[in-house]
């Protein structure tokens, strides 16, 4: 008996074994992208701070994914917001989004000191562990900028907590300083999380680690080497010889 190649089967194993090494290559891509990224970052970190009108005159995007550190030289203010829906060890609650009064420009900027954990309703007023007569002179402060693509998002207003604070769903500079009615600088800065203001937080460089990239890329590489080992033993149960039925006597 004259056997063929199931055409159907082996194009659907073509398909996919191509779309599996794609996938299983793109994911050593993506591990080899978080690696330069994690030591650029650590690079950065090993470098001194800079001030805010260095800054302005750097390339966004770099100093974003570097990590490079700003300094900043003033005072804090007794007014911030809460940015919402924020997790941290499992528990829901708020990052504190506070202002500072930096010596060498005119706008106020936005520092973000960390976590909070939420009241017993959303709207409940939250202790912020701030008292202005600990820092009541100038004081100096570390932090990473953060150039968030958020502001491209369509702005989803704010509320009042019942302590009179706002609580905010994106932390867009421009749009904060619409519910404050004072311009803001347009870049948040992390505070420093040895800072004496910094609260807890969970700020990792990456979401997923390298080695999670290299783990996804073997699982890939796995299955189009399943899919294959399938097809070949589908053909071979078509084509083997097949026992020809015996006469009856």
């Amino acid at each position: 008996m004259v056997r063929s190649i199931n055409w159907r089967v082996t194009a659907f194993t073509v398909v996919f074994f191509i779309v599996f090494v794609h996938l299983g290559f793109w994911q050593l891509d993506r591990e080899d992208e978080k690696v330069a990224l994690l030591e650029a970052n650590a690079e950065a970190m090993a470098r001194p701070p800079v001030g805010l009108a260095e800054l302005e005159a750097r390339d966004i995007g770099d100093l974003q994914n570097a990590g490079s550190r700003v300094v900043l030289y003033g005072r804090w203010e007794n007014r911030w917001v809460l940015l919402d829906n924020r997790i941290l060890k499992g528990r829901a609650g708020y990052e504190v989004l506070q202002l500072f009064r930096d010596a060498t420009i005119e706008q106020p900027v936005l520092i973000n000191r960390g976590y909070v954990p939420a009241g017993p309703h959303r709207l409940a007023a939250v202790d912020i562990l701030f008292d202005a007569s600990v820092t009541p002179g100038l004081v100096s402060i570390i932090g990473i900028p953060r150039f968030s693509r958020e502001a491209e998002r369509s702005w989803l207003g704010s509320e009042t907590m019942s302590n009179g604070v706002s609580l905010i769903q994106l932390a867009d500079a421009e749009q904060i300083g619409q519910v404050l009615s004072e311009p803001l600088y347009p870049v948040l800065i992390r505070l420093d999380e040895k800072d004496p203001m910094a609260l807890p937080r969970h700020w990792p460089v990456t979401v997923m680690a390298p080695e999670m990239h290299r783990g996804y890329a073997v699982q890939w590489f796995l299955m189009a080497f399943a899919i294959v080992v399938m097809w070949g033993v589908f053909t071979w149960q078509q084509w083997r010889p097949q026992d020809e039925p015996r006469a009856s006597s």
